[in-house]
């Protein structure tokens, strides 16, 4: 996922209209969910539900964009399935 959100940023400023980080991290999330014609923000937060969460180890990282720039699989860990 980082490779590609990496590839999309730098293809955005080569094609002419350079991408903010934020809009790219957007397509490879939301953006990727909706894809699949799910709707974004349906969530069931309740006792038992099922949510995939996952929780990104970048110490020291800032902004979006330094996410996309240094982001690896093995920062990744997942907190439920």
């Amino acid at each position: 996922m980082f490779a590609e959100m990496r590839a999309a940023y730098a293809l955005g400023g080569e094609r002419g209209r350079p991408l903010h980080a934020d809009e790219v991290w957007n397509m490879a999330n939301d953006g990727g969910y909706q894809s699949f014609g799910r709707p974004v923000g349906v969530w069931n937060f309740e006792v038992g539900a099922e949510i995939p969460l996952l929780e990104l180890h970048l110490p020291g990282l800032r902004t979006t964009e330094d996410l996309i720039e240094h982001g690896t699989p093995d920062c990744i860990e997942w907190l439920s399935a």
